[in-house]
């Protein structure tokens, strides 16, 4: 374990430039390198890492030796402030922790305001190991758990959202190579925005292992969902996803599927839908935010800074204007998944490693096309539920929902720009795309941006 620690701990360091060199002698790793302010920052971000300190390295003879380079050590530091000695040891000594503590804290009382052993403002640490101590006096604690690769493969189904990549970090910080699906509903925007996203979780904490991307179209399941054919359409969408991870998993070695699932966030995470969602997968669905609440999860993303730069919506909306709440096994086997869905969305899909994510979108680079500032010389189409059309609209706008945009696009002036709004902007997006497809100049925006607009 220790020796795939320091592997993955020189990954993180040469993906940095940083030159090191490191040993490790029980329980410790000790990392020598020509900048501790650029390693440190790095070395925190390591799954396996509890904690990283700057030492200072001195050989000793005696207890009074290292007394008195410990006093000049920790002076200046605990000068007029409270303070603690904290020392421990190893190996074979005439003196105890409890000594080294006594001796040096009565070097140290003269220049301070006293010892603190509760909430000392400043504390002298002291490692002493055979004949050689560590002295430092703070310590920057990392993420903890164990290295990544010393677990096994999972396969995660991650969106452009908060959850699912706080779910991917915690599944890797127990040490799992964790694989990411990604389904787009509106190439090329919302893929852009997951792969900026999910670049900063793996770049900054997947040191072990350089993750399989793997990016879905999945822009036609829309006109699928919503064509009659299913009753629980958000629900059988969601179904269609764990299948497709299944399905990839199960080909790359996966152990399990993770989701960003958190109980009763959505319609599709009541305790009866998941029941109906995992029945009869091959492969165990593993939810580590579960029990979380939704400002908990926002919470540690804004602490991993790990937000994402914009919001979409929720994919339900897409498919489902009153969503089923508790749908059982037999209703959701009663509307059977064409497998062929599933493995025409694989034929089609795209695989990139973590570490071409960049060059990725370099290569695929595409144009903004998210309206900003006056709509009113465009075709402006509203794709909210018509009890909202009514309640409030941009005027002049139109409205319509996703299945209209067919019989709609033929009336359309093609010379003029055409803005759709939804609440959120996931909807709009996808028929932005779609519109684009058929020659418009269609651009999206949300609700909130169109109102600020006026």
């Amino acid at each position: 374990m220790e020796r795939m620690l320091m592997a993955n701990i020189a990954i993180a360091l040469k993906t940095a430039g940083i030159n090191f060199d490191f040993h490790r002698d029980r329980g410790r790793i000790f990392i020598s390198t020509e900048d501790d302010n650029r390693s440190v920052p790095e070395v925190t971000k390591v799954f396996g890492v509890k904690s990283v300190s700057v030492v200072k390295d001195v050989a000793f003879a005696s207890l009074a030796d290292l007394s008195e380079i410990a006093e000049l050590e920790f002076r200046d530091k605990v000068r007029g402030k409270t303070f603690a000695v904290r020392s421990r040891r190893t190996g074979s000594h005439k003196f105890t922790s409890l000594d080294m503590d006594k001796e040096i804290g009565k070097r140290l009382l003269p220049y301070s305001r006293g010892v603190s052993l509760v909430s000392p403002e400043e504390t002298a640490f002291i490692e002493v190991r055979d004949d050689r101590a560590y002295l430092y006096s703070s310590v920057i604690y990392g993420p903890g758990g164990l290295p990544i690769g010393s677990e096994g493969k999972m396969t995660a189904l991650v969106s452009g959202g908060i959850d699912s990549p706080i779910a991917c970090w915690r599944m890797m910080k127990r040490g799992c190579k964790v694989d990411i699906v990604f389904v787009s509903l509106a190439d090329p925007l919302d893929t852009g925005a997951f792969l900026r996203q999910i670049k900063r979780l793996l770049s900054r904490f997947g040191h072990g292992y350089d993750s399989h991307i793997y990016l879905v179209n999945g822009s036609s399941l829309v006109s699928i969902l919503t064509s009659g054919q299913f009753k629980y359409p958000g629900v059988s969408y969601k179904r269609i996803l764990y299948l497709l991870a299944q399905e990839i998993g199960t080909r790359e070695g996966s152990l399990g599927i993770v989701t960003g699932e958190s109980l009763g966030q959505v319609s599709s995470q009541t305790p009866e839908n998941l029941l109906s969602l995992s029945f009869g997968l091959r492969l165990p669905v593993h939810r580590p935010l579960i029990g979380m609440d939704k400002d908990e999860i926002i919470e540690e993303s804004r602490k991993l800074d790990l937000m994402p730069d914009g919001n979409l919506g929720e994919f339900c909306s897409l498919f489902s204007a009153n969503p089923a709440l508790r749908v059982t096994v037999d209703q959701l086997q009663s509307e059977p998944i064409d497998p062929s869905i599933v493995s025409d969305l694989i034929s089609a899909m795209t695989s990139i490693r973590a570490s071409e994510i960049g060059r990725y979108l370099s290569d695929h680079a595409s144009s903004d096309i998210s309206a900003h500032g006056d709509a009113s010389d465009s075709v402006v189409i509203d794709l909210r539920r018509k009890e909202k059309y009514d309640q409030w609209h941009y005027p002049g706008s139109i409205s319509a929902g996703l299945t209209d945009l067919g019989r709609l696009s033929d009336t359309l002036d093609r010379e003029k720009k055409v803005i759709l709004y939804c609440s959120k902007g996931l909807q709009s997006a996808h028929a932005a795309s779609i519109l684009r497809k058929k020659g418009f100049n269609a651009l999206y925006t949300d609700e909130e941006t169109i109102r600020r607009s006026m």
